[in-house]
């Protein structure tokens, strides 16, 4: 299987799950939601119908690893002992690797968990915020310690944050420094955190922080490697998940069946890639062999994907004795 056919694939097993259902009754939640007068009451069974459709995603998404995963496996597999017969080996049929598999499920998994559980306590926390009444300083801290409240604010944040806590040196700091600030303030209580009220203006202004990636349906949120975050689309998500993880299965099966069938040799695909973390292995050969120093070793770092929706795959190679012994040692 190549990997325009492993898109194929994807694209159409996700139009098969039920991910329009869910789409659809979050847009109303928001919809609901961002509407003057909701009342509190109406609010906890918002929220109550929110956490259900979440749930029922991270099913979803469960079960629909749990069966792709394998058959990416599996097309990893048929991809190598075709590239075995066209190399001349007779090819043994394999085991799977159970271990391996149960793996790359979980890792797929874990995934798409994360980006649903942080997308929902994000749905939530907008949920507290457009509560009328009071709300704890640990909430808002929460919410800071996040990136809710500070970040694509600019001055007039400062100065309702200013005002909030009657700290007026928060409008001369910078947008992390200010968030850093209060953060260290409030997680720094060792006392039960007392309640109070914020004003009208203020929940105004949270609210329409989070409603304005929640009205574009980035309803599921990360965290990238710098710490900030990033909000997903649930189809552009699963498809992205899907591309990077079902390639790693992959790539997985392929090396799996070439070292069964004496194949310790594998070359990098070379598209001419202007992706700078692919450029220095596009093309290269490593081995699985550590006996064999006229390679470098395929390890977690050297073998593809190397990133999220990698193009990158493994090639077989077959080298006689006589050609390894005119190549120069690399290790």
């Amino acid at each position: 299987m190549t990997e325009k056919d492993l898109i194929k694939q994807i694209e159409a097993t996700l139009k098969k799950i039920k991910l329009t259902r869910i789409i659809s009754n979050l847009s109303e939640a928001v919809n609901a939601l961002a509407k003057e007068g909701v009342s509190n009451s109406a609010l906890r069974l918002w929220q109550s119908r929110i956490e259900k459709d979440y749930e029922s995603l991270n099913k979803i998404f469960s079960t629909y690893t749990k069966e792709q995963i394998p058959i990416a496996y599996e097309a990893g597999v048929l991809f190598g002992k075709s590239e075995l017969k066209s190399l001349g080996f007779k090819v043994s049929q394999g085991q799977r690797d159970v271990k391996a598999i149960d793996r790359l499920i979980r890792d797929m998994r874990n995934d798409f968990k994360i980006a649903i559980d942080q997308g929902k306590e994000r749905f939530i926390t907008y949920i507290e915020f457009s509560k009328q009444g009071k709300i704890t300083e640990s909430q808002i801290s929460q919410a800071v310690g996040k990136g809710y409240l500070t970040k694509g604010t600019g001055k007039e944040s400062k100065k309702l944050l200013g005002k909030l806590f009657k700290e007026t040196e928060f409008k001369t700091l910078d947008e992390t420094a200010l968030e850093k600030s209060i953060a260290r303030r409030l997680m720094g209580e060792n006392r039960r955190l007392d309640r109070l009220n914020i004003t009208d203006e203020f929940r105004n202004l949270l609210k329409e922080k989070f409603e304005k990636t929640l009205k574009e349906k980035k309803f599921l949120q990360i965290y990238d490697k710098n710490g900030d975050i990033i909000t997903f689309q649930i189809d552009k998500y699963s498809d992205l998940v899907s591309r990077t993880r079902l390639g790693d299965a992959q790539v997985a099966g392929t090396i799996k069946i070439g070292n069964e069938n004496g194949i310790s040799e594998y070359q990098v695909t070379d598209h001419n890639t202007t992706t700078k973390i692919c450029i220095p292995f596009e093309g290269k050969i490593y081995t699985t062999n550590p006996s064999n120093k006229k390679f470098e070793m395929l390890t977690d770092r050297t073998t593809p994907l190397y990133h999220v929706n990698c193009k990158h795959r493994l090639k077989m190679r077959a080298f006689t004795k006589t050609q390894l012994s005119k190549m120069p040692d690399v290790r």
